[in-house]
């Protein structure tokens, strides 16, 4: 019974991400070394971050409807495990699509402060 309930399970976390992948996350932008790069290079980053924002906003409101959708029905009375693991899946997406968009901010301010430091 338990290896059932183990094939349910990955069969339900299997049909997440068939759902998911109607939604295709961005790819995360390289950051010039602050410290070496050129004016050019630190606005063509800027832009590359200011692109991939946009880009993350779409994949995450491409990925919103799955997780209501999978919360409520986690939370409802009589959930099931599958139920509850599909839930969790949607937000560990959802969940690592803010922390992408939290780290290029963080490495870009980085970067542009090396480059102030450089370039006086």
């Amino acid at each position: 019974m338990r290896a059932l309930s183990l094939a349910l399970a990955g069969m339900a976390l299997a049909g997440t991400a068939a759902l998911a992948g109607d939604c295709a996350a961005p790819g995360v932008p390289e950051m010039p070394d602050g410290g070496t790069a050129t004016y050019e290079q630190m606005l063509e980053a800027m832009d590359s971050a200011r692109a991939f924002q946009k880009a993350n906003a779409a994949y995450m409101d491409c990925l919103r409807p799955g997780l209501v959708e999978a919360t409520r029905a986690a939370r409802a009375e009589g959930a099931t495990q599958v139920q509850k693991a599909a839930a969790l899946a949607r937000n560990a997406d959802y969940e690592a699509a803010v922390s992408a968009e939290e780290e290029l901010v963080a490495a870009f301010n980085a970067e542009l402060r090396a480059y102030g430091a450089a370039n006086p």
